[in-house]
């Protein structure tokens, strides 16, 4: 199902789009009483377009907001004192907007592990 599964202390795992369209299918084949669920086709355009919508979102200065884990929002970056590392010439870097995740309360508390 899902690659990079022998995780070895210190290394992180990384999940991928086709490992979460890989989730929603096998989550639909159980959850379908004919054990056909939804398509790898179907499920792939799904993820994308939630995302495509998301990133629709932001473009158009809206945020996402989705119960129990988070919202997307654009966040602005103030005009900053910068310096060039070559010559040590100090110059403005200009305001911009990023994109930034923000974690629910409830997402937060189920991530966090006791550090030893």
């Amino acid at each position: 199902m899902t690659r990079n599964n022998n995780k070895t202390e210190n290394m992180k795992v990384y999940r991928t789009r086709q490992d979460v369209v890989d989730v929603l299918v096998q989550i639909t084949r159980q959850l379908s009483k004919d054990d056909k669920g939804m398509s790898y086709k179907d499920a792939k355009a799904f993820v994308d377009a939630y995302i495509e919508t998301i990133t629709n979102n932001l473009e158009n200065g809206d945020e996402t907001r989705i119960s129990r884990f988070g919202r997307f929002d654009m966040q602005l970056r103030a005009t900053r004192p910068v310096r060039n590392p070559k010559t040590g010439e100090e110059m403005m870097l200009e305001p911009k907007l990023k994109p930034v995740f923000v974690s629910s309360g409830l997402f937060r508390d189920r991530c966090r592990k006791e550090l030893k």
